[in-house]
C-alpha cells in the first residue's frame, strides 16, 4: 500500500502535473472509475467492525 507523507492537492502540482493528470483520467475514465471503485472497497473493509460514529470522530479529529 502506498503511504502518503502529506496530502497531494492539485495546487501542489505543476502545471505540466495537472495536464498530465487531466489527459490520464480523461483517456481512460473506465480504468480511473474501477480503481476509485477498488480504493472505496478497502476504506469500508476496512472500518467494518468499527461504529460510524467512532469513525465520524476520528474524521473531525484531523480536520
Amino acid at each position: 500500500m502506498i503511504q502518503i507523507a502529506e496530502p497531494v492537492t492539485l495546487e501542489k502540482l505543476s502545471k505540466v502535473e495537472r495536464e498530465q493528470l487531466r489527459k490520464s483520467l480523461e483517456t481512460d475514465p473506465t480504468t480511473w472509475r474501477k480503481e476509485w471503485e477498488n480504493i472505496v472497497a478497502q476504506f469500508h473493509n476496512a472500518f467494518a467492525d468499527t461504529p460510524e460514529e467512532e469513525v465520524m470522530r476520528d474524521i473531525e479529529e484531523v480536520r
